[in-house]
Formats: C-alpha cells, sequence, structure tokens
C-alpha cells in the first residue's frame, strides 16, 4: 500500500507512516492523561481519545501540521474534560 496523501500538508501530501507514528507516539500518554482525569472511566477516555485524534486528522487536513504534538493533544484533552 502506497503513502495516504493529506491535502493542504507539506505541498499537498503527509505520508500515512508520519501521522502513525504521531499516533503511536501520542496515544498512550493522551489516553493515560484523560483515564486518570477522568476518574478513572475508561469508556469516557477511549471516546475522547478518538474525538481528538478526528480533531487532529481535521486539522492536519486543512495544513496545519502543528497539531502533530503531545502537548497539543493534552491540552486538547484538558479542555474537552472541562467542558464535559
Amino acid at each position: 500500500m502506497g503513502p495516504v496523501v493529506v491535502p493542504g500538508v507539506d505541498g499537498g501530501e503527509l505520508v500515512r507512516a508520519q501521522f502513525l507514528a504521531f499516533y503511536d507516539d501520542a496515544v498512550g500518554p493522551l489516553f493515560a492523561y484523560l483515564y486518570r482525569a477522568s476518574g478513572g472511566q475508561r469508556e469516557v477516555a477511549e471516546d475522547l481519545c478518538q474525538d481528538i485524534f478526528v480533531s487532529v486528522l481535521t486539522r492536519v487536513r486543512r495544513g496545519d501540521a502543528s497539531v502533530l504534538t503531545v502537548p497539543w493533544v493534552i491540552a486538547v484533552a484538558r479542555n474537552r474534560l472541562i467542558d464535559q
């Protein structure tokens, strides 16, 4: 399978492996934070984690690769928890 192209990033391309590498780096710390901050509610942590990665992908598709950082996803997680 070839690279997946995400319009708007790096001249129109973001290699699928780059996003997956970010996901692999971020999913553990993000889920751990959400799990602790939600009082151990696994379902809440899973739902928010999924929702946050959808937001990341949406922003990347719009050309904002700056969201591919663990601090950014943790900040979004904190805000989503406050909003709940």
